[in-house]
């Protein structure tokens, strides 16, 4: 492990950085495109290819939200979950807390559940994981080659914005 941009934990190899305009579109585009949501916080996971990665979020209560706990105890839901079956070349996953996100740790994984065998698709896969908390976001890049652990990406604290001081 390392220690990512404001003290935010990144395993070694994952690349991070600020979402720029065309990327954060991107992404955006394919959480909506699939009926997904944006919230208080929210991690999403987008990859160019037919295999099918899945994506964990642990909440502070260590509760994993998953392709098989989607709507978790601490409001956290996976509500686009792609390529099971090999539909897509560009797929997303995405966990959301609307609101009432709980404070404290959260921990982010991504796993390479299932290999398609289809053109141009690798048994290594390159992704793009966004994580925006009140609207500050940063994307983490990095590869994950099938039949590996879960890759645990990232992991930050929730915590109450401050309030502004009126003048």
């Amino acid at each position: 492990r390392v220690t990512g941009v404001g003290g935010v934990d990144v395993v070694r190899g994952v690349g991070v950085s600020t979402v720029n305009k065309e990327e954060g579109a991107e992404i955006e585009g394919r959480v909506d495109g699939e009926g997904g949501d944006s919230g208080i916080v929210q991690i999403s996971l987008v990859w160019d290819d037919y295999n099918d990665l899945d994506l964990h979020g642990f909440c502070p209560s260590d509760e994993r939200i998953s392709f098989n706990n989607k709507k978790s105890e601490c409001n956290g839901v996976l509500d686009v979950d792609m390529n099971v079956r090999p539909v897509s070349r560009k797929p997303v996953e995405n966990v959301v807390w609307k609101s009432d996100a709980p404070l404290g740790s959260y921990k982010v994984g991504v796993h390479f559940y299932k290999h398609h065998r289809k053109k141009r698709t690798k048994r290594t896969t390159t992704y793009t994981l966004l994580v925006s908390t009140h609207g500050r976001t940063k994307t983490y890049k990095g590869r994950i080659k099938y039949g590996t652990a879960m890759q645990m990406v990232t992991s930050f604290t929730l915590a109450e914005l401050e309030k502004k001081s009126l003048p």
